[in-house]
C-alpha cells in the first residue's frame, strides 16, 4: 500500500512537472521573456497621414508607391465607408487617390499585388489584384493600373469557395496568382485557437486564371508571400511559428518546400527588393500583438523590420540585418515595410506612414 502511494505521488510530480514545462514553453512561445529596444536606421519623419489606416503598400513599375487604406474602418460606426487606393510620390511626398472605373462601389480593401503583362498590341500593362474582404469570405478584384491617368480600370471579380481568411497574394503574371489563407476556421474563437497554438492548418492557394486550387495545406498562419526576382521561388512568412518558408515553383505551379529559416520573431509581411533580399515586418512579442488586434486603441504591439539575405539552394547560414525596431510607443503593430531609394517606408493599420533614412550601403541598390 505504501509503495502504491509512492508510485502515485511520483506520477503526480511527473505530471505537474510536464504541465509546468509545457506552460513555460508556451509563455516563451508567446514572447513573454522578450524585450524590444528602439532602433532607427537614420532620421525618421512622417511621410503621409491616412486617416483610415494603411493596409498594404508596394512600388509600381514607374516608382509610384501604391497604398491601400481602410483597416481603421473595421468597426460598427465606420463600416459603411469604403477603403481607398492611393498613389504616393516619395520625391515630394504628395499623395492622391486613384479613381476606380467600374467594379464594386464599396471595396473593403486588403492586401494587393502588382503584376506585369502584355495587353493589346503588345502594350505593357500593370494589373493590380486586390483583396476585397466581405463579412463572410473574400473576393479578388482585378484592375488595370492606368498610372498616367491616376486610375484603376476594373476587369473582373474573382471568387472561390477557398477565399476565406485570405491574407496576402503574389502575382505570377497578369492572370495568375498565389494567395495565403491565414486561418481556415470561420469562427473567431477557433481562429484564435489556430493562432495561439500555431496549428498547421493554413493554406496556400493558386489561381490559374480559371480555377483556384490548394497547393499547400501544412503551414501555420501563412501571412506574407512574395516571389524572388526571377519568379522561380516563393517565400512565405509563417507568422506564429516565426519562420520563413521557401518553396520552389514547379512546372505545374505546384510548390515544393525546400527550406525553412527560423527568424526568432513573428514575420507578418514580406517585400522583395531588386537585389533578391527580403524586407520582413515582424511582431517580436506575439502575446502583445494578440491583445493589440483585439483592441488597438488600448494596447501596443512592438515592431521589428529585418532584412533577410536568403539564397534558396545555399546551405550557408542566412544573414539577417535589423533595420528598425520600436517598443510600440511610437509605432505600434506595423504591417508592412518597403524600401524606395534611400528611404524605408513603414505602415501601420491605425497610424501614419513613417519614412526613415537608410545607411549609404543600402541606398546604392537603386529602386525596385
Amino acid at each position: 500500500m505504501l509503495l502504491s502511494k509512492e508510485i502515485l505521488f511520483s506520477c503526480f510530480i511527473i505530471i505537474v512537472a510536464v504541465l509546468a514545462y509545457g506552460f513555460a514553453n508556451f509563455l516563451m512561445f508567446l514572447g513573454i521573456n522578450r524585450r524590444v529596444y528602439n532602433f532607427l536606421p537614420g532620421e525618421c519623419s512622417v511621410a503621409g497621414a491616412f486617416e483610415d489606416g494603411i493596409m498594404d503598400l508596394d512600388s509600381s513599375f514607374q516608382g509610384t508607391v501604391i497604398i491601400t487604406t481602410g483597416n481603421g474602418l473595421n468597426d460598427e460606426v465606420q463600416s459603411a465607408r469604403a477603403g481607398g487606393i492611393f498613389g504616393l510620390s516619395t520625391d515630394n511626398r504628395s499623395s492622391w487617390e486613384l479613381s476606380r472605373l467600374g467594379g464594386p462601389i464599396k471595396v473593403n480593401v486588403g492586401h494587393f499585388a502588382l503584376a506585369h503583362t502584355l495587353g493589346p498590341k503588345n502594350h505593357n500593362l500593370q494589373r493590380l489584384f486586390l483583396i476585397n474582404n466581405h463579412k463572410i469570405g473574400s473576393s479578388i478584384e482585378q484592375y488595370v493600373l492606368r498610372e498616367e491617368m491616376k486610375m484603376l480600370e476594373h476587369e473582373k471579380t474573382i471568387k472561390s469557395k477557398y477565399f476565406k481568411n485570405i491574407h496576402d497574394l503574389a502575382g505570377v503574371d497578369g492572370n495568375r496568382f498565389y494567395v495565403t489563407r491565414y486561418t481556415t476556421s470561420n469562427d473567431l474563437m477557433a481562429q484564435r485557437f489556430e493562432k495561439l497554438f500555431s496549428m498547421e492548418w493554413g493554406q496556400i492557394l493558386f489561381y490559374d486564371g480559371q480555377e483556384t486550387r490548394i497547393v499547400e495545406s501544412r503551414i501555420s498562419t501563412p501571412a506574407g508571400v512574395v516571389f524572388d526576382p526571377l519568379r522561380r521561388y516563393l517565400f512565405v512568412s509563417s507568422h506564429m511559428s516565426e519562420k520563413l518558408i521557401v518553396y520552389q515553383v514547379l512546372g505545374n505551379y505546384n510548390l515544393q518546400r525546400i527550406k525553412e529559416i527560423p527568424l526568432d520573431t513573428a514575420p507578418y509581411s514580406l517585400w522583395m527588393d531588386i537585389d533578391g533580399s527580403l524586407i520582413a515586418t515582424a511582431h517580436p512579442i506575439k502575446f502583445k500583438h494578440f491583445y493589440y488586434e483585439t483592441n488597438p486603441s488600448a494596447n501596443h504591439s512592438p515592431t521589428q523590420v529585418i532584412r533577410i539575405l536568403a539564397k534558396p539552394r545555399s546551405n550557408r547560414t542566412t544573414r539577417i540585418d535589423y533595420l528598425y525596431a520600436n517598443d510600440g510607443a511610437s509605432l505600434s503593430g506595423a504591417t508592412i515595410a518597403m524600401r524606395t531609394a534611400n528611404q524605408l517606408l513603414l505602415a501601420s493599420p491605425f497610424q501614419t506612414l513613417i519614412s526613415c533614412e537608410l545607411p549609404m550601403q543600402m541606398n546604392q541598390k537603386g529602386k525596385r
